[in-house]
């Protein structure tokens, strides 16, 4: 004689609580992994920063300008 549907039941949701203990080590790896990349945006952006103003402070200027330059030429490839 196989299980009795209350004996299913019972065996679904303790695998359901192992999936959600499963899942909730995830997440909290997932956010230890965000933590960890926020870090290492921060530390990049405070180096770029510095690169920027050793090197004058001036290219932040000339790379918007390009930027502005290549954004308006593709523009007026896109209206002809």
């Amino acid at each position: 004689m196989g299980p009795t549907k209350r004996a299913q039941a019972i065996a679904m949701m303790k695998e359901i609580d192992g999936n959600i203990a499963d899942l909730n080590q995830l997440q909290a790896k997932m956010y230890e992994d965000f933590a960890t990349l926020a870090a290492a945006y921060g530390r990049l952006s405070a180096a770029a920063s510095a690169v920027g103003a050793a090197a004058g402070g001036g290219s932040q200027a000339a790379l918007f300008e390009a930027t502005k330059n290549m954004q308006e030429t593709q523009m007026s490839f896109n209206l002809g």
